[in-house]
């Protein structure tokens, strides 16, 4: 379960559905797992934060990241 902090989590992202979509609306293509989970944990190191944490913000807005993503995409 990924709501609960774990150690072995933190420098990990799931980069299930959700993340591709994202990854979609901005145009991104990965030729595997591992280039898709490392994209997003050098953006979380960038903005100070890790993997877990940068995965659960994802998570939990995902909806308002998608609608702003392509809100900007259309401009």
């Amino acid at each position: 379960m990924m709501d609960v902090y774990h150690e072995d989590f933190r420098d990990s992202i799931a980069t299930d559905v959700r993340i591709k979509s994202i990854s979609e609306i901005l145009g991104l293509e990965f030729n595997s797992y591992s280039q898709h989970e490392s994209f997003y944990l050098k953006i979380a190191k960038n903005v100070g934060i890790n993997g877990w944490e940068l995965d659960r913000l994802l998570f939990n807005f995902s909806s308002e990241i998608k609608l702003q993503l392509s809100k900007n995409k259309q401009k």
